[in-house]
């Protein structure tokens, strides 16, 4: 028995009472009160959960008439599997349990509310004769289970055994094979006849306690396992189940011996490959422009002497890749410019394509490096390293390295697939494209838009002063690493000042917006717009795309 009232806070103001409380509440039979704000009255539920799954049988619910802040007097009994609820005086539900009684606690609970109790009082039940003989019986059957668990376990143990000494004569003594398979086999079948019976005692039971269609459907089923194991059991055969094969606890070193194989230092092809490899990545030209064939009917090398020479040098190094990496980026040929001017004027004439590398590639960033370089510079990079992959769908809110999201053939970040990301069916060579789709996924995705806003309103305090000279020497400085030249000043300055006109006498017309918005909103104050709209502009800029 208790009384209590809900007060106004809360949704649902529902106030429970949990009994069988058990596995911290996973599993437990409750009853409650509930009155809602989209009910006007209010209800009375009978509802049980079973491994932390809710379930509300429609028989275990009533109306009732339920006002917030009035006293509620509530009195259930629960006798066996048999439950009664008043509500004020008046009987509300009759209702049988659906699931077993187990052993378990009492507790009281109030969800998404709350409510002032006024008693409480918990009265154990004194059991009837009937009941007293339903709980003999009840004992009964759990014992006659409990014995034919242990004849299961006593039968597995034999065929253990049987099934032992009929692998040892298979392998071993030809004269005894058949009388021991044949005692294997039978005591492998009578541990399936004892757990077909045990398994249809335990679905009698089962429906004995809730007669629904899926317990009864269960004691079907087990019926017919019962009736073939027990067909089984008669039946006069050598067949049991035998060892699966071991396999050896040691190595047979084949593949030991094809790494040792692929690593000698007269190999002609695995040294090369990788600093051909290497060096792609370094000058974004390879070697060997046939990154994935090295055979006869790739392509030969641009400079075969380098090539051995480098292939060399990772053999005589014990294979450190590190070594290579270092040659390679403090060599003369790595720190060029790739200015066309830093030479000879003939050079543009006779070697066009920089095949003879007098001076550097001029070639455009990864995709990956393009995105997170819009992070580096707006100060927005999250460099936590480690941790499972994060959904690709997420690559326009989260700001992790994009390192870190999931890249496979159906799952890959719509940004960086259009900057042709890594490609994973293959290590060899990115392709490289230009779509109208990159300058599209800069200029109208919501991650550079908000990077604009946020990089421009750093700037701006950083330099504490409204003159545009200013700001538009460190917006180049740390997006482009240059210094603006005199035109792009001038360029840059009118920009700012046609565009804080315009936007100071009506809000300019724009794009239609994607599925994803920008999540930071754009000033009030036109100028500080215009300079969001040329920080945007310089996210744009070849320089800022092109590694030179």
């Amino acid at each position: 028995k208790s009384r209590y009232r809900k007060l106004q806070e809360g949704r649902y103001r529902s106030v429970g009472f949990s009994y069988d409380y058990a596995e911290n509440g996973k599993d437990s039979q409750d009853v409650y009160t509930s009155r809602s704000d989209t009910n006007p009255t209010g209800s009375v539920q009978a509802f049980h959960r079973v491994g932390g799954v809710q379930t509300y049988p429609p028989a275990g619910i009533r109306d009732a008439d339920i006002t917030v802040g009035e006293w509620i007097d509530i009195e259930f009994e629960v006798r066996e599997r048999s439950l009664r609820i008043r509500l004020n005086g008046e009987l509300k539900l009759e209702y049988e349990l659906p699931v077993e009684r187990q052993a378990g606690k009492f507790a009281i609970w109030v969800h998404t509310g709350q409510a002032e109790f006024e008693r409480l009082t918990v009265t154990p039940l004194v059991a009837t004769i009937p009941e007293l003989k339903l709980a003999v019986e009840s004992a009964e059957k759990r014992l006659r289970l409990a014995d034919l668990e242990i004849e299961l376990a006593e039968a597995e143990a034999k065929f253990f055994v049987d099934q032992i000494q009929a692998e040892r004569d298979r392998y071993g003594k030809a004269e005894s094979l058949h009388d021991s398979a044949r005692r294997a086999s039978a005591s492998e079948r009578r541990v399936q006849f004892l757990k077909a019976d045990l398994e249809h005692r335990r679905a009698l039971r089962r429906v004995s306690v809730s007669p629904d269609d899926a317990n009864k459907a269960a004691v079907q089923k087990a019926e017919s396992a019962r009736a073939a194991a027990e067909a089984f059991l008669n039946t006069e055969t050598r067949a049991y189940t035998q060892f699966k094969a071991e396999f050896p606890v040691t190595s047979t070193g084949r593949r030991l011996a094809l790494a040792r194989w692929l690593t000698r230092p007269d190999h002609p092809r695995t040294a090369r490959v990788a600093v051909n490899h290497i060096w792609l990545r370094h000058f974004g030209e390879p070697l060997v422009d046939s990154v994935d064939n090295f055979g006869l009917s790739g392509s030969e090398p641009t400079h075969p002497k380098l090539l051995d020479w480098l292939a060399g040098e990772l053999v005589r190094n014990n294979w450190s890749m590190k070594h290579i990496h270092r040659l390679i980026v403090t060599s003369k040929t790595y720190r060029m410019s790739s200015k066309p001017q830093i030479g000879p004027a003939k050079n543009q004439e006779l070697d066009p394509d920089n095949r003879f590398l007098w001076r550097a590639h001029s070639r455009r960033a990864e995709a990956e490096v393009i995105r997170d370089s819009l992070l580096a510079v707006s100060e927005e990079l999250d460099a936590t390293r480690g941790g499972p992959d994060l959904d690709d769908g997420q690559g326009q809110t989260v700001r992790r390295r994009s390192l870190y999201f999931r890249t496979t053939p159906d799952n890959q970040m719509q940004t960086l697939s259009l900057f042709d990301q890594a490609n994973p069916d293959e290590c060899y060579r990115r392709r490289e494209s230009v779509i109208p789709q990159q300058a599209l996924a800069l200029m109208n995705g919501p991650l550079p838009i908000d990077l604009s806003r946020q990089l421009a309103a750093k700037l701006t305090a950083r330099i504490s002063t409204t003159d545009d000279r200013a700001f538009i020497t460190l917006a180049f400085q740390t997006i482009l690493s240059r210094k603006p030249a005199p035109e792009d000043l001038d360029d840059c300055r009118e920009f700012l000042q046609v565009s804080t006109d315009q936007l100071s006498v009506s809000e300019l017309p724009a794009f239609p917006v994607g599925k994803q918005k920008p999540m930071i909103p754009p000033s009030d104050s036109p100028a500080q717009r215009a300079r969001e709209s040329l920080i945007h502009a310089l996210f744009n800029h070849n320089d800022f795309l092109t590694i030179r």
